[in-house]
């Protein structure tokens, strides 16, 4: 049963709380009950303005916003091109890879640096870097890294094709 409300008091078109009837922001849900065109705002433009607010918005990017997007963060180009999923596989391929590539020269660098610090001797540390042969997450890494770029440029045609 709905509850009577007093003839100075209205009903808040967002939250429903009872509120004074000249009130200008209610002060349950804090939102502004007065509209740009100075009416108030009924529970129906209320609801429209709220769905208005939270459609996405459907600009796509162009291609060297896009392009310039992944240079700094791979797989952002697709992502902001609206493949999403895409965006985060390249991404997520990337950072493994350079966390495998870090791991591997970390530990040649961690036993150079004993080394060097037990019994006093150097080496070349280009050499045994060069020499370890776990250059490939890195190598895979740039691969995955260019190919981010070539998606990138798939994507911006496909969708230039279908409009």
């Amino acid at each position: 049963m709905e509850k009577k409300v007093p003839s100075d008091k209205i009903k808040c078109p967002l939250c429903a709380e009872v509120i004074q009837n000249n009130a200008i922001i209610c002060k349950f849900c804090k939102s502004n009950l007065i509209g740009s065109d100075g009416r108030r705002i009924s529970s129906e433009s209320s609801v429209a303005s709220i769905l208005e607010a939270g459609k996405v918005k459907t600009e796509d990017a162009s291609l060297g916003q896009a392009m310039l997007a992944n240079l700094f963060w791979p797989g952002s180009g697709s992502w902001k091109l609206g493949w999403k999923l895409r965006g985060g596989v390249i991404f997520c391929a990337i950072s493994i890879c350079i966390v495998f590539s870090v791991m591997a020269y970390g530990a040649i660098i961690n036993k150079e640096m004993a080394d060097a610090m037990n019994e006093g001797v150097t080496s070349s540390l280009v050499e045994k870097i060069a020499g370890a042969g776990n250059g490939w997450w890195g190598s895979l890494s740039f691969l995955i890294y260019f190919y981010s770029f070539i998606d990138v440029y798939l994507i911006h045609r496909a969708k230039k094709q279908v409009k």
